[in-house]
Formats: C-alpha cells, sequence, structure tokens
C-alpha cells in the first residue's frame, strides 16, 4: 500500500476499517461519520442501561407490549392447533418465513418506547404511534433480513438442503440490518436506506454487535427452557389423565407441548427486552452525529 494511501486512511480514520462497510449501495446520509469513524461496544453496559430504562418506563413499555404479546399469543396458538402434536420451541418461532416475519416484527415495536426514553422524549404514546405509523416499511426490513435465512435453508422453510456456504452470509446480514428499523422510524429512512446504512455501520464492528446476539440467545434460551419445566411437571401432575383420556395420546407428547409452548411466550418476552437493547445501543452509535431528538 502507498504512504500516500496509509495516510489518507489515517486521517478519515480507516486504519481497521472493515472493507464491507465501504460497500456503498445507497446514497449518503448524516450517519456517514459512524462508519467512517467507527465505534466502541458496550455490551454489558447497554444490557445494563436497558434494564434501567425498562425499570423507569416500565408501565409504558408493558402496555406497548400486549399488542405485540397478543400477536405473539395468537400465532403460537394457531401453530399448534394446526400442527395437532408436539414440536420444538425453535421450529414454532424460525419454522415459518412468514410467521417469523410477524413476530419479529411485532416484537420490536415496544422498544421504539424505550427509544423514546432515551432521547429524553415525554410522550411514550407518541413515540409508539409514529413507529406504527412506519409499520410498513419495518415489515419490509423484516421481511428482507430473513430472506438470506430461508434461501440458505437454515431455517428449513421449504425442507431444502442447507447451503452451507450461504449460512455466513445469512448470519452476516441478519446481524448487520440491527439497526435498520430505528434508522426507518428514527431517521425517516425508505427501507432499502435504512436497511444499507445499518449494514455499513455494523460492518465497521460486526463482532461486537454480534456479542449482543450471542450473549442474548445463550441466557434467553437457557432461562426459558428451565423455567418452562415447571408447567410441563403441573400439567403431569394436575392434568395428564384428563387430557390422554379426551385426546387419546400420550402424556409425555402433552408434557412436552404444553412445556414447549410456555417455553416459545416466554422467550419471545426476552425477544422485546432484547429489541430494548438494540435500541440502546442504537442510541450510544448514532447519537453523537444527529440523533434526532438529541437532549
Amino acid at each position: 500500500m502507498s504512504p500516500a494511501l496509509k495516510n489518507l486512511e489515517k486521517k478519515l480514520g480507516l486504519a481497521h476499517l472493515n472493507p464491507l462497510a465501504l460497500l456503498r449501495l445507497s446514497p449518503k446520509t448524516r450517519f456517514e461519520h459512524v462508519i467512517e469513524r467507527g465505534y466502541s461496544t458496550d455490551v454489558l453496559g447497554w444490557f445494563g442501561e436497558a434494564w434501567m430504562v425498562f425499570r423507569s418506563r416500565r408501565k409504558a413499555i408493558v402496555l406497548a407490549s400486549l399488542p405485540s404479546a397478543l400477536a405473539a399469543f395468537i400465532m403460537i396458538f394457531l401453530f399448534y392447533r394446526q400442527q395437532g402434536r408436539a414440536t420444538t420451541t425453535s421450529v414454532l418461532l424460525y419454522g415459518s418465513y412468514l410467521r417469523s416475519v410477524l413476530m419479529m416484527t411485532a416484537a420490536v415495536m415496544p422498544s421504539f418506547v424505550a427509544l423514546g426514553a432515551l432521547s429524553k422524549s415525554e410522550d411514550p404514546r407518541k413515540d409508539y404511534l409514529e413507529a406504527l405509523w412506519r409499520l410498513p416499511g419495518i415489515l419490509l426490513i423484516s421481511a428482507m433480513t430473513w430472506v438470506p435465512m430461508v434461501y440458505s435453508g437454515f431455517m428449513g422453510e421449504i425442507g431444502v438442503t442447507i447451503r452451507w456456504w450461504a449460512v455466513p452470509i445469512a448470519i452476516y446480514l441478519a446481524v448487520a440490518y440491527s439497526f435498520a428499523p430505528y434508522l426507518a422510524v428514527d431517521g425517516r429512512m425508505d427501507f432499502w436506506m435504512a436497511l444499507e446504512t445499518s449494514r455499513r455501520a455494523v460492518s465497521r464492528n460486526w463482532f461486537g454487535i454480534a456479542s449482543i446476539y450471542a450473549i442474548y440467545y445463550l441466557a434467553a434460551w437457557v432461562f426459558s427452557a428451565a423455567l418452562s419445566m415447571l408447567p410441563g411437571i403441573f400439567s403431569t401432575i394436575l392434568g395428564v389423565d384428563e387430557m390422554t383420556r379426551k385426546l387419546r395420546t400420550d402424556p409425555l407428547d402433552i408434557m412436552y407441548g404444553f412445556s414447549n409452548a410456555f417455553m416459545a411466550g416466554l422467550f419471545y418476552i426476552f425477544l422485546i427486552f432484547f429489541h430494548i437493547i438494540m435500541a440502546t445501543a442504537y442510541i450510544r452509535i448514532f447519537h453523537p452525529v444527529g440523533y434526532r431528538k438529541a437532549a
């Protein structure tokens, strides 16, 4: 590399820049400095701050979560009714492209109340309605995020053989699009510009953002799996005999299905909190260079 190019990299702060962050497929935005200068990640700090935000706005966040939780409950209920047999929680949440898009879109909505709290907004209702108004764009973002997962075969949507070469690309894009919903609502971007701005910013420190997913999914699966044993035990003690006579099925199958439905519900609740963490990360990464609702 020539000395002139090295000096240019040093001047722009690009010495350790991921080349993927330079790949621009949409116009420049006011957040270009995030990509050029980079940012540090404080994952545990973001977890703690997200919890503090939840505690300070718990009433508003819980109210904003009710439509999402109701929608998730209906989808879980319809899935089990159609399935007619026990299945795993991962199949329930990630076994269908359409169901995953709808559930993930619903889960992100309450985080916009937390986003308002982080930006010192005093009107949670307005923050939620603003996100609701841009729901079509959020749905498109969610749909685009999950398409690579379906194509890779990783979700098993159409029963195809897993294309292992496509799995890393799908995972990269799933993490890279993390901030797109917030850029679409707060930044007033169309869905494609939001996707590209998020991808380029996350590519600057992809592993730092991916670590949020790693910590969350590990903790959520373990915790929800542990708690899901309780309804299985109670269903065995209190309801298996009667349910067996009515449904003529294996008691173990009933316990398995009930526990997994409960686990899916718990995991979904944790997923709502995960998006509050992502809203916190969005504020801390993008706020210094022009966040619209700066305090």
